[in-house]
């Protein structure tokens, strides 16, 4: 096997190493396939949630039913949240940006139509492009007063508001606040023409949505399927936004819906982010649906995203034997390169940023499951052995000899990737009678 050779840009210093890989990802029955084509955007969709269709859809619905409203609550509606869009101009910003943990941030705006769902093209270049993410905030959020913003409307969102009414909006006296939220909304929807996002208020499977599914990636040196444990998975009903992370078996679940949802897969956690390319989120936008959403990743670049999150999240989170885990000092930034390429020239981007380059190929064959989580495993091992000797990561690159910068993550590798398979199901995998080809760890960790 060719080697593979990536880099750990640890500030200045860059690591030379070994691998690469690639993937790919469809979903089951319950959903539309998972694809590893860009998004495609459509129409610009009108605005429900704007104050201004807010207080429409109240008045339409004053007018239907006008006996015992409550005045007050028509000056309820008010801005509650902004619809905003951020432009970080370097990576510097980029990561400040993504470090606040309380931001729910899309690269594609979030009033357009979504024609074909998929994720972005990836980003190879080498010099950072400004690239907007949008979201929706409180209004009382505190702007970074450094990263460019623009406030594209106040919005007020009924299902984030604490607002009670005892008036005729109300079909209920037992949930009020429920009802006028799910009333206001379901007419804001109409008045608009988005027709496709009402819901029959009668049907309480449909107002009481909660999204669930299943995300696992296939193995192909298993053969089997993997749950994919600690994967970020974000919901959304236009602006009301909520996040959630797969269980050990790949489950997730979020509640707190009153209709359809958008669904994304974020391969990011909040010690780690997989980037498509160089700078910006690995990430797929999932269907638009009122049922769960399971995912089946099987091929292309989603599972090369895939199997290098694995590797990752074994080492920051997994059973690891007492190993030190990362340096915590800032968050990993796994590159994860589309691409056959052997080498590439380290950069420093100043002294807060830790890259990880990883490619998709060796020549004309994409790398197996257990060689992207490997390399994954060896270039996160750089990371941990300068905690370990408590110096920086530069110091780490002029006091260590290079065959000792190497051959300790060649040894994690082969002992983490040795742990995760063994349990997944191969009992001598790593062993010296498990050398059935060149590929590593198996003959380069012995």
């Amino acid at each position: 096997m060719k080697k593979i050779i990536c880099y750990l840009i640890l500030v200045a210093f860059a690591s030379s190493c070994r691998k690469a890989a690639e993937l790919s990802s469809t979903s089951n029955s319950s959903a539309p396939a998972i694809t590893n084509e860009n998004v495609v955007l459509g129409k610009k969709l009108e605005n429900p949630y704007s104050v201004a269709n807010m207080r429409k859809a109240y008045q339409r619905l004053k007018g239907n039913n006008s006996k015992a409203i409550n005045t007050s609550e028509e000056s309820l509606i008010s801005t509650s949240h902004y619809y905003v869009r951020f432009l970080p101009i370097d990576t510097a910003q980029n990561n400040a940006l993504k470090a606040d943990t309380s931001l729910k941030l899309y690269q594609i705006p979030l009033d357009y139509e979504v024609i074909s769902a998929g994720c972005d093209v990836q980003d190879t270049s080498e010099i950072y492009k400004p690239q907007w993410f949008y979201t929706s905030v409180p209004a009382n959020f505190q702007f970074n007063s450094v990263i460019k913003y623009e406030i594209i409307e106040n919005l007020f969102i009924p299902e984030l508001v604490p607002v009670t009414t005892t008036s005729a909006l109300s079909t209920s006296a037992a949930k009020p606040k429920e009802n006028f939220a799910l009333r206001l909304v379901n007419e804001a929807m109409k008045i608009t023409n988005n027709l496709q996002d009402t819901v029959n208020l009668s049907d309480g499977n449909k107002v009481k949505f909660t999204a669930t599914g299943r995300v696992r990636v296939l193995d192909n040196r298993l053969n089997n399927w993997v749950p994919l444990e600690g994967v970020r998975i974000r919901c959304r009903r236009w602006f009301n936004i909520k996040n959630t992370t797969t269980d050990s078996q790949g489950n997730y679940r979020i509640s707190g819906f009153g209709g359809k949802v958008n669904y994304g897969l974020f391969y990011d956690t909040d010690d780690f982010d997989v980037l498509a390319g160089n700078f910006f989120q690995a990430w797929n936008d999932g269907p638009h649906q009122d049922r769960p959403w399971d995912v089946d990743i099987t091929t292309g670049v989603q599972r090369f995203y895939a199997n290098i999150f694995r590797g990752a999240r074994r080492y920051h989170d997994g059973f690891i034997g007492g190993l030190r885990r990362p340096n915590v000092w800032a968050k990993l930034k796994y590159n994860a390169l589309d691409k056959n390429k052997k080498r590439w020239d380290g950069y420093n981007e100043g002294n807060t940023f830790r890259i990880i380059k990883l490619a998709r190929y060796d020549g004309d064959r994409e790398f197996n499951s257990d060689e992207i989580f490997s390399t994954t495993v060896h270039e996160t091992a750089h990371s941990s052995h300068s905690r370990i000797m408590n110096i920086g990561d530069i110091q780490l690159a002029f006091s260590v000899n290079a065959i000792i910068r190497e051959s300790w993550p060649v040894a994690i590798e082969l002992y983490i990737t040795q742990m995760e398979y063994r349990e997944r199901g191969i009992p001598n995998y790593g062993a010296t009678d498990d050398i059935t080809s060149e590929g590593f760890p198996s003959r380069r960790g012995y």
